[in-house]
């Protein structure tokens, strides 16, 4: 699996967060929420440098 973000200006700031769950095709998942892991990443997103 390969994930890209491509940042727009709205993106940039302070503690940008993305989340990505992982669930799998059964009736029956880890969690109650309906998916199995997640996986939590934070960034600083800085302005482009002119």
């Amino acid at each position: 699996m390969k994930l890209k973000w491509t940042v727009a200006h709205t993106d940039v700031g302070e503690l940008r967060y993305v989340t990505i769950f992982l669930r799998n095709s059964s009736k029956y998942q880890r969690n109650h929420a309906g998916y199995d892991a997640a996986c939590f990443f934070n960034y600083h997103v800085n302005p482009p440098l002119d």
